[in-house]
């Protein structure tokens, strides 16, 4: 077993397990009392019968993003979200505890942090090089065969130089992996990780099982014996399942060739063992998840920029400032934000932020390839931990950085693995330049470390009490933003909180829900938005080329406006305040035009009363709806609660659109019933079945169809 698996001593190891676990605890104990927050989590765990009722729906998921027309997904983006593992994870929690919000946080978020550390620990011990048990490394040892040629000694010759060479180099402290775990694990911006339960089934469960698969191909250095080609495979399985929690974790494969490289071409002292085929391994785990979702997820060229010019724009002037966020929110979260990927402020790419932020980024980027291509012997392997931690940071939020739009925004939580490779970027950097060179005293460096991670951890205790319910969370991010249609929206969100708060427990201030409603009522009067002259100024604000980014790709000024009118709108609307309800549409259009739902709803509202208008508000839609199935989706979800009559066409046309997306099958089905095309509906109620199985109607249709019914109408 010694020579399957890297050796490890475990007696000196948990010590620093025991001092991991104490850290993350106390640094996140006060998460566990929280309630829900009304931020998707009383909508997927508390509200969603299917993840009460039926197990197998959530499996069923798997296999078919869209199951039926009203329970599309969880989320409102079914193409781009496809996320199974929180489904199933939401209703494995609900079967063993039900609604009670202490036990996902303890034994869902709260743990499977702390899992992720410890194994976290593990993966850097085995990269740095250090030993598990904080030990010094082993050297691999020395091929004691002469060469029988010249020049199999010249080869010879050559590579001991080189081993020689790069064995000589300083090595990295015991210590590194220890503190790099402990500032990490306490980090305050893990704050919507392990504090937002549908982050825990979903994201955080993603996270262990691919760095458990991470240290699994670490730590097996024999593929020839059974068990180590079982936990090989064991890896697979659980990098294959990671995926469907976290699109983030598709950067693992990268990521162990990146860690693999010098050591299948033998340039460091590290031997993972059968590095090629681990490798392998782990990429086909990448084709496998991408067949698979590639067969059910209808998303060609639905989120692809349409220019070369909007390229360049995202990769030049949105990406850096996002990076610049993140890195921001990394080296002082004293000011972080509630619902982040609307606080991400794009300003003018000419103004000097946008420049500071270019620079910054591009300084990042030529720091990767200085650290990466350096060649000092002696602090080799530091420069490569650096450039490679660097690295890491970088690329695990590209994906985020909107350089292709993929809604996959500014959040806090996808810091999680940027933050992993910022610190051990910053500790190694100080092991390289302080520690290894013997310029300052360890103990001195110890204290001032121990500060930081009490000072983080502090900060992050503190932080998680802002998550303590919705109330409190929602209040909190109200009064962290300036700009006044943000503050409604979480005016909004608030006023949803008190309506279904998912708990029993919750008891709301009475004095704020009332001042709450009254603001969000008279948010239009008293900003004085319905006047043509405050029009005016905002539609001039957002054709100014000094805000084209900002009101472009951000969340502030007129978009905002036309988001809080709009929420006003909708609660008219549940009122039937028909009049206001439609007034207040009109006003969100003159601030945000191009809003889609805004228009949707205008849509339904005007069209018994201006058909032409309608039309005109059809055809708009209907050119942004071709690419994208959600806006589809809810197009034909506003034509089917109407009862429009081209809405068997459309859902002909986004069915042909989207064949992988089931919903719209179902929708070309209801619409050939309402042209009375049962010929038609019976076709398309055959393809529905092979994956609908939950709602009899199909079955029905088909048996009354089959027996002649629909024929006697027709005839009739």
């Amino acid at each position: 077993m010694d020579k399957l698996l890297e050796k490890i001593d475990w007696e000196k190891t948990s010590r620093r397990i025991l001092a991991i676990v104490i850290v993350a605890g106390l640094a996140w104990s006060s998460s566990i009392t929280n309630e829900y927050t009304g931020y998707d989590d009383v909508k997927l765990i508390v509200n969603n019968d299917k993840v009460h009722n039926d197990l197998l729906y959530t499996l069923n998921f798997y296999w078919n993003i869209v199951s039926d027309s009203h329970n599309v997904c969880w989320t409102n983006f079914p193409t781009v979200i496809y996320r199974p593992l929180e489904w199933f994870g939401s209703a494995v929690g609900y079967k063993l505890w039900g609604p009670n919000a202490w036990a996902y946080h303890l034994f869902v978020n709260f743990n499977f942090h702390i899992l992720n550390s410890i194994i976290l620990f593990f993966v850097l011990s085995k990269i740095l090089g250090t030993g598990s048990s904080g030990t010094e490394p082993v050297p691999v040892e020395e091929i004691k065969e002469e060469p029988r040629t010249s020049k199999a000694k010249a080869k010879a010759k050559f590579k001991s130089k080189t081993k020689t060479t790069e064995l000589e180099s300083a090595r990295i402290s015991w210590w590194v992996p220890l503190v790099v775990v402990l500032i990490w694990t306490v980090h305050p911006l893990h704050n919507e990780a392990v504090n937002m339960l549908t982050s825990g089934v979903g994201f955080l469960w993603a996270s262990l099982l691919c760095m458990t698969a991470f240290v699994i191909n670490l730590y097996v250095r024999d593929l020839t014996k059974p068990m180590g080609l079982l936990l090989i495979i064991f890896a697979w399985c659980c990098q294959f399942v990671s995926y469907h929690g976290s699109e983030m974790t598709v950067i693992a494969p990268i990521v162990l060739s990146f860690v693999f490289f010098n050591s299948i071409f033998k340039r460091d002292y590290k031997s993972y063992g059968y590095e090629i085929p681990k490798i392998f391994f782990s990429i086909t785990t990448f084709l496998a998840y991408y067949a698979h979702r590639s067969s059910i997820v209808s998303e060609s060229g639905e989120w692809v920029a349409h220019s070369s010019s909007e390229f360049f724009e995202r990769l030049f002037v949105v990406a850096p400032q996002i990076f610049f966020h993140y890195l921001r929110l990394f080296l002082f979260p004293a000011k972080l934000s509630m619902d982040e990927h609307h606080n991400v402020w794009l300003d003018n790419a000419y103004s000097p932020f946008h420049l500071m932020c270019f620079v910054i980024a591009l300084a990042f980027c030529i720091g990767i390839v200085y650290f990466l291509t350096r060649q000092d012997s002696k602090y080799l392997i530091h420069d490569r931990i650096i450039g490679g931690a660097m690295f890491f940071a970088g690329f695990s939020i590209s994906i985020s950085l909107n350089i292709i739009p993929l809604y996959c925004l500014a959040r806090d939580r996808y810091t999680y693995f940027f933050t992993m490779g910022m610190v051990l970027a910053i500790i190694a950097a100080l092991d390289k330049y302080i520690f290894s060179r013997g310029k300052s005293k360890l103990n001195l460096w110890l204290i001032i470390l121990t500060l930081v991670i009490s000072a983080l951890g502090a900060r992050a205790w503190v932080k998680s009490w802002d998550w303590h319910d919705g109330e409190r969370f929602w209040s909190h991010a109200m009064n962290s933003v300036d700009d006044i249609g943000a503050k409604q929206n979480w005016r909004y969100r608030l006023i949803q909180y008190y309506n279904d708060h998912g708990t029993k427990t919750f008891k709301p201030n009475k004095k704020l829900r009332k001042q709450a409603i009254k603001d969000f009522n008279e948010f239009g009067l008293a900003n004085r938005l319905n006047e043509k002259a405050v029009i005016e100024k905002y539609l001039a604000e957002a054709k100014d080329p000094k805000h084209y980014i900002k009101n472009k790709y951000g969340y502030r000024g007129n978009k905002t406006i036309a988001s809080g009118l709009f929420f006003n709108a909708t609660t008219a609307v549940e009122n039937k305040d028909g009049k206001n309800a439609l007034n207040y549409f009109r006003l969100a259009r003159f601030y945000y035009p191009e809003h889609f739902q805004t228009n949707l709803q205008l849509f339904i509202h005007m069209y018994p009363h201006d058909k032409d208008y309608a039309h005109q508000l059809l055809e708009s839609m209907k050119k942004d709806a071709v690419n994208n199935s959600f806006l589809a989706k809810g197009l034909m979800d506003g034509m089917f609660f109407i009862k429009h009559p081209r809405s068997y066409e459309l859902a002909t046309l986004f069915k042909g659109r989207f064949p992988n997306t089931q919903v719209f099958h179902v929708y070309a089905f209801h619409g050939a019933l309402m042209q009375k095309k049962f010929d038609e509906a019976y076709t398309l109620a055959k393809k529905v079945v092979l994956k609908y199985h939950e709602n009899p109607f199909f079955d029905q249709y088909i048996k009354k169809y089959e027996r002649g019914e629909y024929n006697k109408q027709a005839a009739k």
